[in-house]
């Protein structure tokens, strides 16, 4: 618990007040020395009282906003976050130049496999798709997904079954696609159902109709 870093959330005057909310949750999580901590959404969630969506989308306003920096994890571990990360004598401290020259065949060399190297890896908490990926997947299905509640259920749900993917835009692309067909199959379901007890109330209404008819018949 890092009293310091919980008053200067306090009096810092952060303008969303749920952001401001959850980085006095972050600053209790953190150690006062390098400002860091890992708490698991769902951890935040239940200290702040705020859905995953809403912490997500809170912790994107802190980090466009300077308040906290986010090494993202991966093979199912958990999101490291720095709050106040201005304040940390290590990230203003200039890096020293060096005066060994680096072979350049060697420094291409290590590019070109960075980027063509192509891991498989678990999709970190707090993974959102990009506006770019929404438009494109909106555009394509001719609808406004929503992809706050979609991506929530895309992160838990693959994070409690530990798949792994080569690209999480890739995989989210296709969890909307099997989340508009499911719902379209579901409501062609629900309509043919309505349809067939229809369908069925009509024939016993008109059952009943001939039974009346033919007691009235023998009664005359």
């Amino acid at each position: 618990m890092a009293f310091l870093l919980m008053a200067r959330a306090i009096k810092s005057e952060i303008p969303d007040c749920y952001a401001k909310w959850l980085m006095v949750v972050l600053a209790d999580h953190a150690d006062e020395d390098k400002h860091l901590c890992w708490p698991s959404l769902s951890r935040l969630s239940q200290r702040t009282a705020m859905s995953v969506a809403t912490v997500t989308r809170k912790l994107h306003w802190l980090e466009d906003h300077g308040y906290l920096t986010r090494d993202r994890g991966h093979t199912g571990k958990s999101t490291r976050y720095i709050i106040f990360p201005k304040d940390i004598a290590h990230c203003n401290t200039p890096i020293a130049e060096s005066n060994t020259p680096v072979a350049e065949s060697n420094t291409n060399l290590s590019i070109t496999n960075k980027e063509t190297k192509n891991t498989k890896g678990q999709v970190p908490d707090g993974w959102i798709p990009s506006d770019d990926l929404c438009k494109s997947i909106d555009a394509k299905h001719k609808e406004a997904i929503d992809h706050v509640a979609q991506a929530d259920k895309f992160v838990n749900y693959h994070q409690a079954t530990g798949k792994k993917f080569a690209s999480f835009d890739r995989a989210y692309r296709y969890w909307c696609s099997n989340h508009i067909e499911w719902r379209s199959n579901t409501g062609r379901s629900g309509s043919n159902a309505t349809g067939k007890q229809s369908s069925q109330s009509r024939q016993s209404a008109s059952h009943f109709a001939r039974m009346h008819n033919r007691l009235q018949g023998s009664r005359d």
